[in-house]
């Protein structure tokens, strides 16, 4: 169960790190949205219920 706390850190980490670094580039908000979205649905996909460890 621990593993899958640190995982989901490190997974938040990025998106934020992603975020601010695309902030920083000055990309359009929307844009920052939908690389959000997409990583949030690439995420959920990967730790679906049922995914074998």
């Amino acid at each position: 169960m621990r593993g899958h706390r640190v995982v989901d850190l490190f997974a938040f980490l990025a998106v934020l790190a992603t975020t601010v670094a695309l902030v920083a580039l000055g990309v359009r908000p929307e844009q920052i949205g939908v690389v959000a979205t997409a990583l949030a649905l690439l995420y959920g996909a990967w730790r679906r219920p049922g995914r074998e460890e």
